[in-house]
């Protein structure tokens, strides 16, 4: 039986592999610091830090460590990244730890996707429903458990039963593991329903909103036991990846930049109708879960001004040229030289 890598990095899921560092993510060639006038930036996120739709020289660590340069004549900064398309911080956190195994930084900087995190936190694999396995932790008593699988980890695994290895059993992995989960948001019958309606087209097709593996879930109101079982298991997350900084002697920050399905929403609440029923997408909501993540690390929050902000209509979720720009000089001036 061939065997299936549990978990990605640019090297084994990139169309786009110009330049990739050692830990196989796209971006330059990690070199270690020279001394002490030299500050190293680690850029880890998703698909926002890998920048694929963008050419190399404007990712951002590459723009951040211009302006950095371009600022301060003090020090040379030099900047990196861990992050490919569908990472959550589970898969963040392990590569981390293959990172900080040969090299050192100054500063971690962790870009948080609002839309999809959550949700790639919760479930065990990748976009859509039952895709690519990865490495996932779990909620057990209040604690973090996991992970089932090792980052880039091979299976079937030789070093585990056949009994125990769940993507060798069952081909449906997120239905297995959704079944354990807290209860989803419960949409209503439209045909019990009396108020206005929109038809949201983004909800059909792949986006699974009925289990919360949506774009979607984190403006369903009220928020479901899925959703606070999601952002709990989240933090947990983000404070493993600020413990593993500090412990590698390097300051720990997180931000996010609004995106298009934000700021075209309507302030209030709306019913929206799929597949036959009904459900209450919420901006007030969505804010409150962004609150509750954020709350008590250090969490930058940018609204950037640029106008068209995405690189194309096709490419709707990744910010083009001049928005990334924006938002590297945002990074600089409010996190890095503040």
């Amino acid at each position: 039986m061939r065997a299936t890598q549990v978990g990605w990095n640019s090297l084994t899921s990139s169309t786009r592999v110009d330049s990739l560092n050692q830990i196989g993510f796209r971006g330059k060639t990690i070199r270690p610091k020279k001394d002490t006038t030299e500050k190293i930036v680690l850029f880890v996120g998703d698909s926002q830090v890998e920048a694929n739709g963008l050419p190399f020289d404007e990712m951002i660590e590459n723009l951040v460590q211009k302006f950095l340069n371009q600022k301060d004549t003090l020090h040379t900064y030099k900047c990196y990244s861990i992050g490919a398309g569908g990472f959550g911080q589970d898969q963040e956190f392990l590569a981390m730890k293959e990172y900080f195994k040969r090299f050192n930084a100054d500063k971690v900087l962790l870009w948080f996707t609002t839309e999809n995190d959550v949700w790639n936190n919760i479930f065990p694999t990748h976009w859509p429903m039952n895709a690519n396995p990865k490495p996932t932790y779990w909620l057990e008593n209040g604690n973090l458990k996991g992970p089932n699988y090792q980052w880039l980890e091979k299976y079937p695994s030789p070093n585990k039963p056949l009994w125990s290895q769940p993507f060798l059993l069952f081909n449906h992995f997120d239905d297995k593991w959704e079944s354990k989960l807290p209860p989803a948001y419960k949409g209503v019958p439209a045909s019990s329903f009396h108020g206005s309606l929109v038809k949201f087209p983004a909800l059909g097709g792949e986006e699974a909103i009925e289990v919360e593996k949506s774009h979607y879930a984190i403006f369903l109101s009220p928020r479901s036991e899925r959703m606070k079982y999601g952002i709990q298991l989240t933090r947990f997350l983000i404070d493993s990846i600020r413990q593993l900084s500090n412990a590698n002697h390097a300051d720990f920050a997180m931000f996010t930049a609004l995106n298009d399905e934000v700021t075209n929403m309507p302030d209030s609440s709306f019913n929206v109708a799929d597949g036959g029923k009904v459900y209450t997408l919420s901006k007030a909501v969505f804010f409150e879960n962004i609150d509750a993540i954020g709350k008590g690390f250090d969490f930058h929050f940018f609204r950037l001004t640029t106008e068209p902000k995405r690189i194309s209509a096709e490419d709707n979720h990744h910010f083009n040229s001049k928005a990334q720009e924006e938002l590297a000089h945002k990074i600089v001036d409010q996190i890095l030289l503040p």
